[in-house]
């Protein structure tokens, strides 16, 4: 069995650490022998099955020469409102943190994950608890991490939530999730608390009253007794206006396959789980329908969301997961999660969004239009946890690599249409330090991916004459300016670019952007923007390991 990601901090962590191979074989096997609910299907090319091997990027010497041009008329995709994202969790110390918000906004990111990976199959947001994990730890939850505090948090931040709800535990410990607990926080957090209309008794015999009993405590002041909800009672008239929910986190590890680390209790631990119905993709599936029946009863305008294994490297830990969880929700879903950590040396992360990231997105887009042949648009696709696989140990003197992997990692997820992408964690060094809020590589690298692309942008065609040494992402902004990133992969080459427009276009004004490693590869700083000189554009230098970006204004 592949192991668990390692331990931060002593707590349970959300995902899984190490990616097996043969993927693309495995899925080709179950697509020749058809998946019940999918209907016909038919074999897919297996990527890199017959793509010739690309030069050694060691071989460019001290200086390589790359052509790069940008088409600012041929547009792609947009970029959501909810595209820069951060896992944020029920077990983070420093939450409340006075220097956090305007941290997080100054890296460009506008939404918080919440509660936390395979925590959310335990947590119950009503009573602020834990059901214990299987193994019998009792987990942790931080001080001021309620969900009427992180509401607060939110608000600070100026931030949108992605909310992911529980599916494996229900309020006694002894069950399974509980819709109507869904459907209560839909309610207590974008319901009206005029409504009268009855959530009803759970399965445990819990009764959850109305929506506007929840709304109502929302916008009610704390009891002079509390009631036990007075943490919830933050005097917020006005709906949160959440609009994303995740249904569980990678159920594919609840034991029905070989993996046994989240918490699912649709079955009894006290028995042999591996292949119970009640543990399927099909019953966890047709879980998402019922799930979003509830909570869209509440809130007809939320999105919600089924959880699936990531194409094609992720095959492993559910060979069949995502054909028979989309057979049955697929339909229903408005949107997918898939969590993204590739592994294997630091080459190969800093290789991961070119070489990954348009097979996931193509993988995901072929399996629904098999599963799903009449939905008229696919759902959309969230990468809720993301960063280097904690098996690459990446060391202070490589910590570049980390902040390009995510420069790049999330500039090729949003040019290939992803709606959200999520860092893990706020806290865990990589973005901010628990302790004294230092920045972390992932944060320069997302800080300067936002310089790139905010909200309402639109990528645009953008090629390099070597990809695989430097890449290239180029944007029309919403106020009219075009910007382009530049990611120089290479170690120990300088990037010397021919920058060319469509038509000849060039630009009045430049601003320029740089992120440099300090020394050879530990991790730089973010300068900029800088005034460049307009005539100069065209034929710019990027360092090792180095990444730019040009934000580009007007006509000259």
């Amino acid at each position: 069995m592949p192991p668990r990601r390692a331990f931060q901090d002593n707590l349970l962590s959300s995902s899984r650490v190490l990616k097996a191979g043969g993927a693309g074989i495995t899925l080709l096997l179950l697509l020749a022998e058809g998946v019940s609910g999918c209907g016909p299907t038919s074999a897919r090319h297996v990527p890199g099955s017959s793509t010739p091997p690309e030069p050694s990027i060691t071989a460019l010497g001290p200086e390589f020469s790359a052509d790069v041009h940008v088409n600012q008329h041929e547009l792609g995709r947009s970029v959501a409102p909810t595209a820069f994202g951060m896992h944020a969790s029920v077990y983070d110390n420093a939450l409340h943190d006075p220097a956090a918000p305007a941290l997080v906004r100054a890296a460009g990111v506008s939404l918080l994950r919440w509660p936390g990976g395979g925590y959310s199959d335990n947590y119950h947001w009503a009573t602020h608890t834990l059901t214990a994990f299987h193994g019998g730890s009792p987990g942790y939850l931080a001080e001021g991490s309620d969900f009427g505090s992180f509401v607060q948090v939110l608000e600070s931040f100026g931030a949108q939530a992605m909310i992911t709800v529980n599916y494996g535990s229900n309020q006694s410990g002894d069950g399974p999730g509980e819709p109507l607990e869904a459907a209560a926080w839909v309610a207590y957090a974008n319901g009206d608390p005029s409504s009268a209309q009855v959530l009803g008794v759970d399965g445990t015999g819990f009764d959850w009253q109305t929506v506007g009993y929840w709304a109502g405590v929302r916008a009610s002041a704390p009891l002079a007794v509390d009631d036990g909800y007075n943490r919830l009672r933050i005097a917020h008239a006005a709906p949160l206006a959440i609009a994303y929910w995740e249904i569980g986190n990678e159920l594919f590890g609840n034991g029905y396959y070989a993996s046994e680390y989240e918490l699912d209790m649709h079955a009894s631990y006290d028995a042999p789980r591996r292949g119970l119905a009640a543990l399927s993709p099909s019953t966890y599936g047709r879980g998402v329908v019922g799930y979003a029946k509830q909570m869209k009863a509440v809130d007809p305008s939320i999105r919600v969301g089924a959880v699936l294994n990531t194409p094609p490297m992720d095959y492993s830990w559910g060979p069949d997961w995502n054909l028979k969880v989309l057979a049955e929700a697929g339909n229903d879903a408005d949107f997918v999660i898939v969590h993204w950590y590739p592994t294997g040396t630091l080459r190969d992360i800093l290789d991961a969004p070119r070489k990954q990231v348009p097979s996931i997105v193509q993988e995901i887009e072929t399996t629904m239009a098999t599963c799903c042949p009449a939905r008229v648009s696919a759902p959309e696709i969230a990468v809720t946890e993301m960063g280097p696989n904690s098996s690459v140990g990446i060391d202070s003197a490589h910590a570049q690599v980390t902040g390009l992997f995510a420069a790049n990692g999330y500039a090729n997820l949003l040019e290939h249409g992803i709606v959200n992408v999520d860092w893990l964690e706020l806290h865990n060094g990589s973005f901010l330090s628990e302790r004294n809020q230092r920045l972390g590589p992932a944060y320069k690298g997302i800080q300067l991916a936002s310089h790139l692309v905010q909200s309402g942008d639109t990528f645009v065609t953008s090629t390099s004459s070597v990809p695989y040494a430097l890449q290239a992402h180029a944007a029309a902004r919403s106020d009219g300016s075009t910007s382009l990133m530049l990611v120089n992969l290479a170690s120990g080459s300088v990037a010397s670019v021919n920058l060319t427009f469509e038509d000849g276009w060039l630009p009045a004004r430049v601003e320029r952007y740089d992120y440099r490693p300090s020394g050879a590869a530990a991790d730089g700083q973010v300068v900029g923007p800088v005034d460049l000189d307009p005539s100069a554009v065209s034929q710019l230098q990027v360092d090792a390991y180095s990444a730019l970006v040009l934000v580009l204004h007007g006509a000259g």
